[in-house]
C-alpha cells in the first residue's frame, strides 16, 4: 500500500501536535484535540477528489484464526511427503 505525500504530512502534523499538546507530557487533552481535528480538517479531501460513488469498494478479505494459524503452521512446519511404498508388491 502507497502512502501518499498528504497522508505523511498529516501524520507528521498530527504527531508534532501530540507531541507538544498531549497530557502525557503536560499539554491539555481539550487543545490535543482541538488541534488533532483542526488539521484533519485542513488536510481533508474535497469531494471532487474522492472516489466516485459509481465505483465499488474494494473487496477485503478477512480470515478467521484457524486459517491464519494454518497457514503461520504451514510456513514455520511444512507438511511431510509421502513417499510412495517401494516394497509394495511384495
Amino acid at each position: 500500500m502507497m502512502v501518499s505525500e498528504a497522508d505523511r504530512e498529516r501524520r507528521r502534523a498530527r504527531r508534532t501536535a501530540a507531541e507538544r499538546l498531549h497530557p502525557d507530557v503536560g499539554g491539555d487533552a481539550e487543545a490535543l484535540a482541538t488541534a488533532l481535528e483542526a488539521i484533519d480538517r485542513a488536510r481533508a479531501v474535497p469531494d471532487s477528489e474522492s472516489v466516485p460513488a459509481s465505483e465499488p469498494p474494494p473487496a477485503v478479505v478477512v480470515q478467521g484464526r484457524r486459517a491464519l494459524w494454518r497457514r503461520h503452521l504451514l510456513r514455520v512446519r511444512p507438511r511431510r511427503r509421502i513417499r510412495p511404498n517401494r516394497h509394495a508388491g511384495w
